[in-house]
């Protein structure tokens, strides 16, 4: 779940808050894993907004739109810790595991905001405004 703000004028968003749930067996170590929760979402954030790669222009890390933790939502991770059955002690891998559904919740609250339905990462300022 996304919550977002739309400026109309603009077309900036702010990514107010991320809630996410997640089954992933036995937790282990929750602070790692909320660790890498944490993380996913940050990812899925850029995904979302700003990362964006142009073939001979973008020739540094810092012209891909990588967020940073300064831009950082609110987040709250969620774990079911229901064990799984072939799992080491009921566990199961975790990784960047919120980082793909994080830009679809972030692009479906944008449309809740604002009506626009944008298919195409990033979605951009420019993106909104042209679809408003």
């Amino acid at each position: 779940m996304a919550e977002v703000v739309v400026n109309l004028k603009t077309g900036n968003v702010q990514v107010l808050k991320i809630m996410s749930v997640h089954d992933l067996g036995t937790v282990i170590n929750k602070h790692n894993v909320e660790g890498q929760l944490h993380g996913g979402i940050l990812m899925g954030l850029g995904y979302a907004l700003n990362e964006e790669f142009i073939y001979n222009q973008t020739d540094t890390y810092g012209k891909l739109g990588i967020p940073r933790p300064k831009d950082a939502p609110s987040m709250e991770v969620i774990t079911l810790n229901i064990p799984r059955e072939k799992g080491p002690f009921g566990a199961s891998g975790t990784a960047e595991y919120a980082d793909v559904p994080t830009a679809p919740a972030i692009a479906n609250a944008i449309y809740h905001a604002c009506g626009v339905r944008i298919r195409d990462l990033p979605i951009t300022p420019e993106k909104i405004k042209q679809s408003l």
